[in-house]
């Protein structure tokens, strides 16, 4: 099963065209409400187990993001004293490990952004990815929810209770990097 999500409504359109295209049985995934909107860089066409970088610095600092929390990544990114890279993971299954691996070579702080639960979410697959390639020396942080029951409501509402906002993001990880 192939798993893939948007960033935003064109990428949407994209991976709509890639779904009616591909052979196999896959899943898209699209956030509750709308799209966090960016002016980050046009997306690319997709293609199977492609990601796509989006900004690229010299930071040790690689936020990751999937769907919705590619937004929510670049968001958070605003609040901060520092810069960031950004890579649209766009594919959680499979994974694209050629992208992976060139990340954990340049960026050893890696940051983790989805609508997915932090047990067995996006996240969990990073950490099994690094482990079967036995790649060391790179920190993940997920900002993904635990595992709890989550309460119904407007989605602002329900992420601010969760800690999810990019401000209260941002003061995580100033916490987590100190």
């Amino acid at each position: 099963m192939t798993l893939f999500a948007p960033r935003d409504e064109k990428s949407f359109h994209q991976a709509m065209a890639f779904a009616a295209e591909y052979p196999y049985p896959c899943s898209l995934r699209y956030p509750r409400g709308s799209f966090t909107h960016t002016d980050l860089p046009e997306s690319l066409p997709f293609a199977l187990a492609k990601s796509q970088l989006l900004l690229s610095n010299g930071s040790d600092v690689l936020f990751i993001g999937y769907g919705n929390g590619v937004g929510r990544a670049y968001e958070t990114a605003k609040y901060l004293d520092f810069e960031v890279s950004i890579l649209d993971l766009r594919f959680v299954k499979p994974l694209d490990k050629e992208m992976l691996r060139e990340m954990a070579q340049k960026h050893k702080k890696w940051f983790v952004f989805s609508d997915s639960a932090k047990m067995g979410g996006v996240g969990s697959a990073l950490l099994e990815f690094l482990s079967d390639e036995k790649i060391f020396g790179v920190d993940v942080t997920s900002f993904e929810y635990g595992d709890a029951f989550i309460t119904h409501g407007k989605t602002k509402d329900v992420e601010e209770s969760l800690g999810l906002l990019p401000q209260q993001l941002a003061l995580k990880m100033n916490a987590s990097l100190l």
